[in-house]
């Protein structure tokens, strides 16, 4: 049976209530808007775009995970109330979700050039296998940060009319910049990920988490000002990036990984770095 709640339980199925996730989806997007033009603001059809895609992909990837992970869900303490976990939502429901958000998705898709929509359809499989990579292999952040930051090549073809090796330096750094959040991420679920026996970055590091995390961050900003360089950015670009490697050192410095509620406040805290890095380079 149905929740009568219905439109709470779907808001919460596809994460509308938690927008920090859309957001670290779409800033890499934006930043190859950013990277890719003279003039960021000049692309606001192609910025539009990928808001409106954001959300729908990132809200699609939600719902899929739930559907695979529901029995492992309803084990851990932070997931046991989501709709498929708790069973106040039907299967049924939440696949006929997750094919309508894919159609809303490749809608969005296909407005951008043939390049651009091949890059989006090689990628999407990643979607479907991330939930299960927890299950065979041992960083499975390795793969969210694989398919979550496709957009930074979606928007760099787009804007640029192909790839250049700049291109991949920015999708490397957006790649590091996930697998530098999401591993603090997981450290709020690593007890229970622990006793149901799935991976993670979490479990991985161990006692061993900060020094990965700085690494990942230190190789993101690494990134960022070799593009800057190739790119010939002026002074202020560089002011400010010394500026956010100095928020990422104090995050990763600070970040208490036994402290669930810590963990998640670091990594809502990311959604600071995304906006720092377009002030950047407006």
């Amino acid at each position: 049976m149905f929740n009568k709640n219905i439109t709470t339980n779907l808001i919460s199925l596809t994460r509308l209530d938690k927008p920090t996730g859309t957001l670290l989806l779409l800033f890499p997007c934006l930043w190859g808007v950013g990277f890719a033009s003279t003039n960021i603001w000049a692309h606001w059809r192609e910025m539009l775009l990928f808001t409106l895609g954001a959300f729908i992909m990132r809200s699609a990837g939600c719902v899929i995970n739930d559907i695979l992970d529901r029995k492992f869900d309803s084990q851990v303490e932070r997931t046991k109330n989501r709709p498929l976990a708790s069973g106040t939502i039907a299967l049924e429901l939440a696949l006929l979700v997750f094919s309508s958000l894919c159609i809303l998705g490749f809608f969005i898709l296909i407005q951008f050039s043939f390049n651009s929509i091949l890059i989006g359809l090689l990628f999407f499989p990643l979607v479907l296998l991330y939930p299960l990579a927890k299950r065979y292999i041992a960083i499975p952040q390795i793969v969210l940060a694989l398919v979550f930051n496709c957009g930074a090549l979606i928007a760099w073809q787009e804007i640029a009319g192909g790839l250049d090796i700049k291109a991949f330096m920015l999708y490397l750094a957006c790649f590091f910049w996930t697998m530098g959040y999401d591993t603090i991420y997981a450290h709020q679920d690593k007890i229970d990920d622990k006793k149901i026996g799935v991976k993670s970055a979490a479990l991985y590091f161990a006692d061993k988490t900060k020094l990965a995390v700085f690494i990942f961050y230190f190789l993101m900003v690494l990134l960022l000002l070799f593009i800057a360089i190739l790119e010939s950015r002026g002074w202020l670009f560089y002011i400010n990036i010394s500026l956010l490697a100095i928020d990422l050192f104090w995050q990763v410095r600070s970040v208490d990984l036994d402290n669930p509620a810590d963990c998640m406040k670091k990594f809502k805290g990311n959604i600071l770095v995304g906006v720092w890095v377009l002030v950047a380079m407006s």
